[in-house]
């Protein structure tokens, strides 16, 4: 049912309910990526059709301005908006950094901010 829920797009569901106003929804959507995305955080090769096409839903889930921007809003608050609302933010950019980063001896263009996001 999981790979189901990313096959046809819902980890971008998740990341548009981190922009809801109620902090209990945004509390569980990030919940939700957190365990959506631990098992894809390895990054080893795709070994079949169906595993590259679930990669291929992580990085746009990773890449995407509304995550960047989302987690943003919920970090410039003065305060913990939800419980472990810091903590579970930066984990959920860190591993998004660590999985996009460019593998090792290949050049890749300088990255800029996404339109979305400015």
């Amino acid at each position: 049912l999981a790979e189901r829920f990313m096959h046809f797009g819902g980890l971008l569901s998740l990341v548009s309910l981190l922009g809801e106003e109620n902090r209990v929804i945004q509390s569980q959507a990030i919940e939700l990526l957190h365990d959506f995305l631990a098992p894809h955080m390895a990054m080893q090769p795709a070994s079949s059709g169906r595993q590259a096409h679930l990669q291929h839903h992580v990085f746009l889930c990773l890449s995407s301005g509304k995550l960047w921007q989302y987690c943003g809003l919920i970090l410039s608050e003065p305060g913990e908006v939800f419980p472990k609302s810091y903590s579970s933010s930066i984990q959920l950019l860190a591993a998004a950094i660590g999985w996009l980063r460019p593998q090792t001896g290949h050049e890749v263009a300088e990255a800029t901010v996404p339109p979305e996001v400015k």
